[in-house]
């Protein structure tokens, strides 16, 4: 599981120096119940549930493994505007995320490839400064370079999506790279 930056955040305030422990958890227990990168909104149910207490992380975990949809439910984002609480609960989603999570979020069907691109919006940042950030956050999840390798490799298109999956593709292979040596 790739932990959005907004959620890591979280999860720091709610556990201290267990933080790094609990994404760890979450990842791992994503990984064996999808086989792939969940969406953010699956993770932001657990934490959600949990509310800071380890005790309801585990009971959390275990209704994510046993049914997602239940955990949605009992987290309040089983409904349409989910993503709407998601911001009130965490507040938004920079940049970053929204880039980096872009496949996730294709996939899971939060949008037209064309909408989530125009959702990155990232500022202007000349080239080192933009692989400096993006391999800064990709330190925490590198998982989600297998994401876009994936996504890049499944989802031919055309036009303007295609020159900015090419250039993220260009950019976030060599990072893959060096994080993986």
């Amino acid at each position: 599981m790739a932990v959005t930056h907004r959620i890591a955040v979280r999860i720091a305030e709610q556990y201290g120096s267990d933080a790094d422990t609990v994404i760890w958890l979450l990842k791992e227990a994503e990984a064996g119940r999808f086989r792939k990168v969940a969406s953010e909104r699956v993770t932001a149910a657990v934490v959600i549930r949990a509310n800071g207490d380890a005790d309801r992380l585990f009971r959390a975990i275990e209704e994510m493994q046993i049914d997602w949809r239940d955990l949605f439910m009992s987290a309040q984002l089983g409904h349409a505007d989910w993503r709407a609480d998601l911001d009130d609960a965490f507040g938004p989603r920079d940049w970053l995320d929204r880039l980096l999570f872009l496949p996730c979020d294709y996939i899971s069907g939060y949008g037209s490839l064309g909408e989530l691109i125009e959702e990155v919006d990232p500022p202007q940042l000349d080239p080192a400064e933009f692989a400096r950030a993006v391999t800064q956050r990709l330190r925490c999840s590198p998982e989600l370079i297998d994401e876009w390798q994936r996504f890049c490799h499944d989802n031919p298109v055309g036009g303007h999506a295609d020159f900015v999956i090419r250039e993220a593709e260009d950019v976030l292979k060599p990072i893959g790279e060096l994080l993986r040596r």
